[in-house]
């Protein structure tokens, strides 16, 4: 595969719940794997396509599970060392 087509499959993806509650972000190469499974439907596609021996499959770039996952809701005390941890901030603590 092309280093172009590495890159589309490492291309971002958005992972909704069921009930359109954003949950994550994942690569497209695992989304195409959701969707083929049955697992999620793709709500919104880009313009690049990937091609198989018979089938042109077009890359999502949003999808929604199509069943309900609870995700615990994670809660930090806002602090000012949380903030810099949680936009991924490179400095030392």
């Amino acid at each position: 595969m092309s280093d172009d087509g590495e890159r589309l499959l490492q291309a971002p993806v958005l992972v909704l719940n069921a009930t359109y509650e954003p949950i994550n972000v994942t690569a497209a190469r695992r989304a195409i794997v959701l969707v083929l499974k049955g697992s999620a439907i793709a709500e919104e596609e880009d313009g690049c396509f990937l091609h198989s021996a018979r089938v042109a499959f077009r890359i999502p770039s949003v999808i929604r599970l199509t069943e309900f996952r609870h995700i615990p809701h994670q809660s930090r005390p806002l602090s000012r060392k949380n903030i810099l941890i949680r936009d991924r901030y490179a400095c030392q603590f």
